[in-house]
């Protein structure tokens, strides 16, 4: 949740808020399907030629089995994954946050509710 005292009234806000959230989210997206990628690269490689082939066009010190490539990739993404769960999870309700922040705004700005209502109403709901 943003510290309050960096929050600002109005629609043009929520919309830059909006955005820096979800450029935040969609930048820890890519660093994830960035390893996924690499997994699956190595899935049909070794699909492909079996898990025990290697690359001949590699010099042999920089060779290693399918089956290796396999698991050090699949060991990668597990290890981030774990590592940046709490940080997705925080991510993913900044998001949501903002979302909802610019919800409000646009309702107050086109004359539908005002500040205090929609406040009231999200702690009637249990949503303050």
């Amino acid at each position: 949740m943003t510290d309050p005292k960096y929050m600002r009234e109005g629609v043009d806000f929520a919309l830059g808020k909006v955005t820096e959230e979800i450029g935040e989210f969609l930048a820890e997206m890519a660093a994830i399907q960035s390893r996924m990628a690499v997994v699956l690269f190595a899935i049909g490689k070794a699909q492909r030629w079996g898990l025990q082939s290697v690359n001949p066009e590699l010099p042999e010190s920089e060779q290693e089995t399918n089956e290796e490539l396999l698991f050090t990739s699949t060991a990668e993404l597990y290890v981030y994954l774990m590592d940046r769960f709490e940080d997705l999870v925080t991510e993913k309700k900044d998001v949501m946050d903002a979302l909802q922040n610019l919800a409000k705004e646009m309702a107050v700005a086109n004359g539908e509710v005002t500040r205090e209502e929609w406040d009231a109403a999200r702690e009637v709901m249990g949503h303050a």
